[in-house]
């Protein structure tokens, strides 16, 4: 289909867009009667296609399993503990801590 002279053409997709940014938060039924009420005859099926299509891809969204708060670090933080206690103090845990070193070294 030709067009007419002097007929000016209309992004829809870009009014849509503005008529979003201005009325942030409104469903796509009312932002379709706004655009209707100047003129410009859009679905309100379109302006929710404008509206996912504008916000872009999203990355895949990988899911972490958590674990519980520090749950590993005060276990092996009590034992290191425990083991100075036993060692009768930090200089006496060192100590032993070398001797295992050396002994590992000579295996």
């Amino acid at each position: 289909m030709a067009r007419k002279r002097g007929a000016v053409d209309v992004n829809k997709a870009q009014v849509i867009r503005d008529a979003l940014a201005e009325n942030r938060g409104k469903p796509p039924r009312v932002i379709a009667q706004l655009l209707k009420d100047k003129g410009l005859d859009v679905t309100p099926q379109y302006v929710s296609i404008v509206k996912s299509q504008s916000k872009g891809k999203r990355g895949k969204i990988v899911r972490v399993r958590k674990v519980r708060r520090g749950a590993k670090q005060l276990g092996a933080l009590s034992a290191a503990i425990e083991f100075i206690r036993a060692a009768g103090g930090l200089e006496g845990a060192k100590a032993a801590l070398s001797a295992v070193e050396t002994i590992k070294n000579l295996s």
